[in-house]
């Protein structure tokens, strides 16, 4: 560690906090009607806290941690994931969850920008593998030591850091509120047609446009001059030297969790997974883009299988109805949806940006290679 600037000294973290010594029942008044945190409630790395609801909302029957305005909750379980909160009620958090009271030697949002940082992460993930658990105990916690300003420093941190959450709040506003506009666009894009209604759409089902096939290797697999996308259940996941499709034409996830039902467009040749499946044409009056789009807004993810492995199939997907309208309809939405999504994006970097700014920031001011005076400037650019 550099020397630390006047006036900062090093402090144990628990010898700054206090842990709690029991545990309430979340059955009984007046826990039932108050607030319960779980680490799923939290977005990671952020702070943010994404749900509120009372402990008998979601049903809880164990023992739960009692939590006050102002304690830290940290998420003790799979670390990595950098779950904590600044709780601004009376309520409880998950036994999960260590609620860190502050002591008056430290400042309540500092102390989440500590247990946020890059430093105390590393930590964390470090000792809480020596059990084979990903889970941080009270022993561990005690080990941890951190530079700490004066009060009035550590306050003015917290502001600035604040400063930079709301502008990161801001721009997530932003995001929701086009985020709904562009929904309601395409549904009526969709449904509506860009211009003069669905008079002249002809109807049919997917089956008719194409079938799917799972993106087990072929012997008709093409070599290429160059490397092309791999798509799989997520995604674009690499590049390979062989191809499946010449494209345009769309993945689909079939199995596995998170992409299940995902549609994404593939412009051009590419490599598909067998945890995919593409579409093959029949017909070549559809646009592949204006599919891929029409597919997405229906949301093939709730059709996923309900026990087992989640899993789509050609099965579900075959008889789904697909309209074809002319195609100077089909390349008007795809323009326009296009056009969203690049706007949607736009403002997703942004929101990545600020994110990046705010990490770098906070690992200079709790380290004091930044002082908190120098940070104002970042603010005001921004």
């Amino acid at each position: 560690m550099h020397e630390l600037p006047d006036g900062w000294t090093l402090h144990r973290l628990l010898d700054l906090v206090m842990l709690p010594m029991g545990q309430v029942d979340p059955r009984r008044h007046p826990y039932s009607a108050q607030p319960l945190i779980a680490p799923d409630h939290i977005e990671s790395r952020t702070g943010r806290l994404l749900e509120v609801r009372t402990a008998a909302e979601q049903g809880a029957i164990s023992g739960k941690y009692a939590i006050a305005p102002s304690d830290v909750i940290y998420s003790k379980i799979r670390p990595a994931l950098r779950k904590a909160t600044l709780a601004k009620f009376d309520g409880m958090c998950s036994a999960d969850m260590y609620p860190l009271r502050p002591t008056g030697a430290i400042d309540s949002g500092y102390l989440l920008a500590v247990v946020l940082s890059e430093a105390f992460s590393t930590f964390a993930e470090a000792v809480s593998g020596r059990s084979g658990i990903p889970k941080v105990n009270r022993s561990e916690l005690r080990e941890y030591v951190l530079p700490l300003p004066p009060v009035g420093e550590q306050r003015r941190i917290a502001e600035v850091l604040d400063a930079l959450d709301t502008l990161i709040q801001r721009t997530e506003a932003i995001r929701a509120k086009q985020q709904s506009v562009q929904a309601g666009t395409i549904a009526r894009l969709m449904t509506q047609g860009p211009t003069d209604g669905q008079s002249n759409w002809q109807r049919f089902t997917c089956r008719d446009a194409f079938k799917l096939a799972s993106g087990i290797p072929y012997p008709s697999a093409m070599a290429t001059s160059g490397p092309v996308p791999i798509y799989g259940a997520s995604g674009l996941s690499g590049y390979s030297h062989r191809a499946l499709t010449a494209g345009p034409t769309f993945s689909i996830g079939r199995v596995g969790e998170g992409g299940v039902g995902v549609v994404y467009y593939i412009p051009g040749p590419a490599w598909i997974t067998d945890n995919a499946l593409w579409a093959k044409w029949i017909d070549p009056r559809w646009d592949a883009e204006f599919v891929s789009s029409y597919l997405s807004w229906l949301n093939l993810r709730r059709l996923r299988s309900q026990t087992g492995q989640p899993l789509v199939t050609q099965a579900v997907i075959a008889p789904l109805a697909l309209p074809m309208p002319p195609m100077k309809d089909q390349l008007k939405i795809v323009a326009i949806v296009r056009k969203m999504n690049a706007s949607m994006q736009q403002i997703a970097m942004e929101k990545q940006k600020l994110l990046a700014v705010k990490q770098g920031l906070m690992e200079d001011l709790l380290t004091g290679r930044v002082r908190v005076d120098m940070a104002d400037a970042v603010l005001e650019v921004l």
